[in-house]
């Protein structure tokens, strides 16, 4: 959980790198040669930052905390990149996406459910779960492997269109089979507003969500 207000951590940023610009370099504030002590305010900022990508997003372990998430771009076929980590082993990371039209698709590499367990849900169930991808759902318009090209090797990958909603959520948790170290399991995933495709693989990383989004509230 995040203890410290965002605010806070800039403030408290902000004043680590003023001291460590001022005792790590040797042209400004006058201040006599650095010693041992002098890590400290390095030491915290790296705290900081570290923490403060582990909880970007928290708390956000249930649909009603789900952090809301929008192309605030609103430029297609912008792509906007949203990271953060599940930590500790039980985390769960929910978010929630809205969309126009009533069709929005999921892209993830298959290897990836080797690190995380990967679901989309509706309010009343879920929709796609990666480790049962075959099964059907009544919301599923079509659910496809397909091949990405990168630098001479093809990997494989799915893409699953949803239809007949106008919002869904994302579920991420890590996979007991994969170890989690001390950092965490940190992951990537994309936000593209577009119209949905299951023939475009552009853009690849780790997730991809395509759509026509609907600003949050």
């Amino acid at each position: 959980m995040n203890t410290l207000s965002r605010a806070t951590k800039k403030l408290i940023v902000l004043v680590s790198f003023l001291f460590f610009f001022c005792n790590f370099t040797d042209i400004s504030c006058n201040r006599p040669p650095r010693d041992s002590k002098d890590a400290i305010p390095i030491l915290s900022y790296l705290y900081i930052i570290d923490q403060d990508r582990k909880n970007s997003f928290e708390p956000n372990n249930t649909k009603e905390k789900a952090y809301c998430l929008d192309d605030t771009f609103k430029d297609p076929p912008y792509t906007n990149s949203i990271s953060s980590i599940i930590y500790p082993q039980e985390d769960i990371d929910y978010y929630k996406v809205s969309f126009r039209n009533q069709r929005i698709s999921l892209s993830h590499f298959t290897r990836q459910s080797e690190f995380y367990h990967i679901l989309l849900e509706s309010e009343s169930g879920t929709l796609y779960d990666s480790r049962n991808p075959e099964a059907v759902n009544a919301f599923i318009e079509s659910n496809q492997l397909v091949q990405i090209p990168i630098e001479g090797e093809t990997y494989e990958a799915r893409t699953i269109l949803i239809k007949d909603l106008d919002f869904i959520y994302l579920k991420l948790l890590h996979n007991e089979n994969y170890l989690l170290g001390n950092t965490g399991n940190s992951y990537v995933f994309l936000l593209k507003n577009d119209v949905p495709s299951i023939t475009d693989i552009s853009y690849f990383n780790f997730l991809r969500i395509t759509g026509e989004f609907e600003p949050c509230p």
